[in-house]
């Protein structure tokens, strides 16, 4: 009776995830498969399926290598069993899954694609112009003013945001040194200079040879992928989802505060630099007596420091010089984590779900997953007919 009762119930437990599909998580650049586990629970405690697999890769390659390799894996796996998985897939993932797609085309095991994040038209954290152009005007901003300054009270305008001028450099030169943005700056500053430029040439030689570089904006591999159009169904023959999330909460600072642990301090530095230089800025101008043309144009210089490093004011430069936009999830501007429509072939049968926003969700808060990020994948999920939890 007890071997009845077991068969009875491995019966049923088949036939109930029979005709579910399987569920894949892509990670990010520099990413484990673990960063894909909160995303995970969230959606499985709603959402059938018929087994789970996340995908693991090096970010050591170029993004179509990656895709093979992802390919091979996904091939493999007992979990996927060449049936049409949901594919859920966060910032270089989703090239990397719509790679994927693109080289097995109608044998992919994709039913749903969902990106989060997803760079499709690139991002500006991946283009040194856009680098030289950031760091070139914070630079300007907090040492040409006291660089230019000829007055005697330039040493106490020295003494009172040396410390914080530091606090700003560590910061950035931190967010600089991160391997998924762009290693421009060495961070170990305990290296004699030639050791510093030999690692410096090595790090930037992998950023010119890496995935990195493809994620660049109007870069060609970006510019090939947009103009192949996806596959209409999978490898069971079904009718494929396209969908994407984007995060809108762009503010620096959560975001540094989360990648580095300097997030607070930076901001704190540059209040006090912004405060110290509109403080000594006006002083200057009012002292001038309007003849002493060197001192008003220190003051005024001063000023405008003050202004560029007004840490609301730096957000809105980090996104705007650096990202691309001022609207961005902090990493990707918001126009290029939405799934480019023109790539899917809507009238052959693919399905375009129009892409949904999270603002409150930063890149790196994208896969905790925020509320919203929850509510955009129960959202999605459902239009792609993926069974709830009980519905059968």
């Amino acid at each position: 009776m007890r071997k009845l009762s077991l068969m009875v119930l491995l019966l049923f437990t088949i036939w109930l995830f029979a005709d579910n599909s399987p569920l894949i998580l892509i990670h990010g650049l520099n990413g484990r498969p673990s960063d894909m586990s909160s995303l995970e629970e969230a959606v499985s405690n709603t959402f059938q399926f018929s087994d789970r697999f996340k995908v693991g890769y090096d970010s050591n390659a170029k993004i179509e290598d990656i895709a093979i390799s992802v390919g091979e894996q996904i091939a493999n796996s007992a979990q996927v069993n060449n049936k049409q998985a949901v594919v859920i897939a966060h910032s270089m993932g989703g090239l990397v899954a719509r790679q994927y797609m693109l080289n097995k085309q109608a044998s992919s095991a994709v039913k749903a694609l969902i990106t989060i994040g997803t760079p499709h038209t690139g991002t500006g954290l991946a283009t040194i112009p856009n680098w030289i152009a950031f760091l070139g005007t914070d630079i300007a901003a907090i040492v040409a003013p006291p660089v230019l300054d000829i007055q005697p009270e330039r040493s106490i305008v020295l003494a009172t945001t040396a410390g914080s001028i530091l606090i700003f450099a560590e910061g950035i030169g931190k967010l600089a040194a991160i391997g998924y943005i762009l290693p421009l700056i060495p961070a170990q500053w305990n290296l004699s200079l030639s050791v510093q430029l030999d690692a410096f040439s090595n790090r930037l030689a992998a950023y010119k040879n890496s995935c990195i570089s493809e994620m660049a904006l109007n870069n060609q591999f970006l510019s090939n992928l947009n103009s192949a159009t996806l596959p209409v169904k999978g490898s069971e023959g079904k009718s494929i989802y396209y969908a994407s999330i984007y995060g809108t909460k762009s503010d620096l600072f959560p975001m540094l505060e989360e990648l580095t642990g300097y997030g607070t301090e930076v901001q704190s530095a540059l209040g006090t630099i912004s405060i110290n230089y509109a403080t000594w800025g006006a002083y200057y101008v009012a002292t001038n007596g309007w003849w002493n043309w060197v001192r008003l144009a220190n003051g005024l210089a001063y000023l405008a420091g003050a202004a560029i490093t007004f840490p609301p004011h730096q957000s809105w430069t980090y996104n705007t010089l650096l990202v691309g936009s001022s609207e961005s999830d902090a990493v990707v501007p918001t126009y290029s984590q939405k799934f480019p429509k023109n790539v899917v072939p809507i009238s052959s049968g693919a399905t375009y779900i129009d892409p949904v926003p999270a603002d409150d969700a930063n890149h790196l808060e994208e896969t905790i997953p925020t509320q919203k990020v929850k509510y955009a994948l129960d959202y999605i999920l459902e239009r792609a007919q993926v069974p709830k939890i009980g519905s059968n």
